[in-house]
């Protein structure tokens, strides 16, 4: 609660950037259970204040510090931001990155939204491709 009430102070008398330095060391500091919440505002005040692209490396961070089921969930809002700003080939990497981290038996929300994706973005090498790495993961997670 501190880096809130502190962020928040630096919004309305300080620094923009300030603030968030300060949701950054929010982000390394909390205990892992708040980490999600964390990077989600982060995310959230770093797009409000810098735009869209300058969140690219806080969802990178937020991908490599959190655990497997809420960083797929983390790459899913990355891909749909980057489908926002026409980056096709970017989100379908991030797609495929999240995917070794989402069971498709376990989280099929993930598999079903790269499933839209590719339907109405891709064509159908690229939808081949999704239905390969499904069935790679899935052999992997069944092991």
């Amino acid at each position: 609660e501190f880096y809130l009430l502190y962020g928040d102070y630096e919004e309305t008398h300080g620094l923009t950037k300030r603030a968030l330095r300060v949701y950054e060391r929010m982000c390394s500091s909390v205990p892992p259970s708040e980490k999600y919440t964390a990077y989600r505002l982060y995310i959230a005040k770093a797009i409000h204040y810098l735009g869209v692209p300058s969140a690219r490396p806080i969802y990178e961070a937020a991908i490599a510090a959190l655990d497997d089921g809420l960083a797929s969930r983390i790459c899913l809002e990355y891909a749909k931001m980057e489908t926002g700003l026409r980056e096709l080939d970017r989100a379908r990497t991030v797609l495929v990155y999240g995917a070794q981290m989402a069971d498709p038996r376990r989280d099929p929300d993930y598999w079903k939204a790269w499933h839209e994706f590719e339907v109405s973005h891709g064509n159908e090498e690229t939808f081949r491709e999704m239905l390969r790495v499904k069935r790679s993961v899935q052999a992997a997670f069944s092991t």
